[in-house]
This record gives C-alpha cells, sequence and structure tokens, in this order.
C-alpha cells in the first residue's frame, strides 16, 4: 500500500458489509472537501462482485501482500554488494562441494525448494545437496523423530543425510548458493528464514507476521541455538527482529553468523 492509501481490515465481514463501511468513510471524507476512492478485497473469493470488489485470490499471492514491508533501500543495496561478494568469494568452495556432492553420491548437486517468501509468495531456494535422492519422500515417516516443536521439521543426526551432506551443513557452506538467491531479490542477507510453505502455512496467525519482511540467509534464531530455542520463541525472534532491523543490527548478526560459520556453531 502507498502512503496515500488508507487499509482497514474486516475480518469476518463480507463483501457488502464492507461496502457500506467503505461508503461512509467516502462520505465522511468528502463531506470535508476531499475524496477516497476504493477496492474491496474479499478473501476467500464469494459470489458476484461490483466493480469496487476484487478477489484477493486473483490479484493478490496472499491478503498479506497488503501488508508487507518494503524492502529499505539500504538494505537491498547492503544485499547486492554483500551477496555478490560471497559469490566471487565463495566460488573455489563451491566448485569443490559440487565435485565432492557428485563423487559421494547419485542425484544433482544442486537442491531446490519452494518456500514461503515475502508477503507468503512462493519462491526457489537453492542449496546444495546434502541428503539422498527422495529424501523429501521420506520426510512424512521421519516427522515423528523431529527434534524441533511445532510445525517445523528438523533432525540433529538426519538418517539422510550423506556423508558429504553432513561435512557441508556442520560447515554451512551448503547455504553459499542461497546467495543468489539475495542477488535476485528473493531473499535478504538478513531475515527470518524462510519456511517451506507447508510448514509456514501451520503457524499460527500472530507467527505469519514474519511473513511481512523479506526472508534472510541468517537470523536471530540460526545464531542463538537453533533447535535448542522452542519454535514460539524462534518465532518470537523474528518479530523483535523485523521491530529492530537496522544497518548495525544486520551487521552484528552477520559478525555473529561469520563466528557460528568459523566455529561450526550455526544452526539448520
Amino acid at each position: 500500500m502507498t502512503s496515500r492509501e488508507v487499509g482497514v481490515l474486516l475480518p469476518g465481514t463480507d463483501a457488502t458489509g464492507a461496502e457500506k463501511v467503505g461508503r461512509d468513510i467516502a462520505d465522511h471524507i468528502d463531506s470535508d472537501g476531499g475524496s477516497l476512492p476504493k477496492t474491496i478485497y474479499v478473501y476467500p473469493e464469494t459470489g458476484t462482485q461490483d466493480n469496487n470488489v476484487v478477489s484477493a485470490s486473483a490479484t493478490l499471492s496472499s491478503p498479506d501482500d497488503l501488508l508487507v514491508e518494503p524492502l529499505p533501500w539500504w538494505k537491498r543495496v547492503f544485499d547486492v554488494f554483500g551477496a555478490a561478494l560471497g559469490l566471487i568469494l565463495a566460488t573455489p568452495l563451491m566448485a569443490i562441494a559440487a565435485i565432492a556432492i557428485k563423487l559421494d553420491s547419485a542425484g544433482p548437486v544442486l537442491f531446490t525448494q519452494v518456500r514461503a517468501g515475502l508477503g507468503g509468495k512462493p519462491f526457489k531456494i537453492y542449496k546444495f545437496r546434502t541428503m539422498i535422492v527422495g529424501a523429501e519422500e521420506l520426510k512424512h515417516a521421519l516427522r515423528a523423530n523431529s527434534e524441533q516443536d511445532g510445525p517445523a521439521f528438523k533432525i540433529k543426526d538426519d538418517p539422510r543425510v550423506t556423508s558429504v551432506g553432513r561435512y557441508l551443513r556442520r560447515t554451512c557452506i551448503d547455504e553459499f548458493p542461497q546467495f543468489w538467491n539475495v542477488l535476485i531479490g528473493d531473499m535478504s542477507l538478513v531475515g527470518p528464514r524462510p519456511l517451506p510453505c507447508d510448514e509456514s502455512e501451520e503457524c499460527e496467525n500472530w507467527q505469519q507476521t514474519r511473513l511481512s519482511v523479506t526472508p534472510g540467509l541468517t537470523c536471530i534464531w540460526q545464531v542463538s541455538g537453533g533447535m535448542r530455542i522452542s519454535f514460539v520463541e524462534w518465532m518470537r525472534m523474528d518479530i523483535r527482529y523485523i521491530r529492530s532491523r537496522r544497518l548495525l543490527y544486520d551487521l552484528k548478526l552477520l559478525w555473529a553468523t561469520l563466528i557460528a560459520v568459523v566455529f561450526h556453531r550455526a544452526s539448520h
């Protein structure tokens, strides 16, 4: 939404009720000599709609698109320079990692997964493959062994991980391809870690606030204990970051991430 737009959320109100609220607000502004064109977004879509009513499902990948916070210019500039530098410096390691993956097990070098991004929009995240081919199909059978509470699925000693994959995860080299995600704007260097879409959809309403900003390569959770932290506290950390994000804070988290990676303390 632009700075000249007014947004009103009306949970449980149909298009007719929303039209009346909009008309009352417009009449009040018109009486003061102003004007207020209105558009009503309905989600989920219901029945016949007039010219002022638009299906949110048809125009928005998520109703949360109306509430997202655009990436600050300083953050985007920092992301582009940081991601480009990261790709350049990491190229030798990534080349070695790619060769090791191919020699260690059958399958592609890269692993892609659809995750929930800004406003809940799905995007394709890139990682070096650290698991056997078909690992996603085995996830349901291992669900009861997850060491992370809540909808997130995480196992410290995941049986699907290959021998090379264990090293790549411990050193976080498997995350290096995400510099490309940052460079093209799907992610930021710092921000809430993006969850797979099915896990994100299981989050409670207040936890969905994390979708209001661009997801990140690293976050508070990743340098603060990972699976030792409850899912609820993880979500609180993300919301705390959203309320406090600024350049110096991002630099602090990036430094903490570097230290965690060097000493193999970073969490996946």
